[in-house]
């Protein structure tokens, strides 16, 4: 996929393209798909991808190993799925000073 390969699409061009070519796939999982894009060192490509991730249990710990803890507690509550939410509570409790948390 064009994730994995050194093109010259802009992070937003390439989401788009993404986007379009998986419209008729609706089992596709974006998450997937952006934790490649993480895992190649383009991680605001990965937070785009996760927006047209349906469900909150795959885009949540994918946020909370790129360190965007903040969008990882706002998708967690967004989905009501208090476990989801504890998850990240609890992650940020560890991982922050005290003063922070």
């Amino acid at each position: 996929m064009k994730v994995r390969k050194g093109n010259t699409l802009t992070d937003a061009e390439l989401e788009t393209e993404i986007v379009a070519k998986l419209a008729s796939a609706p089992n596709i999982s974006f998450a997937k798909i952006a934790s490649t894009a993480h895992e190649v060192g383009r991680p605001h490509l990965a937070t785009m991808l996760l927006n047209h991730e349906p469900r909150a249990a795959d885009q949540v710990p994918l946020l909370i190993n790129m360190q965007e803890d903040r969008l990882a507690l706002t998708k967690a509550i967004e989905s009501g799925d208090t476990d989801l939410v504890y998850m990240v509570m609890l992650h940020i409790k560890r991982n922050h000073q005290h003063i922070d948390f």
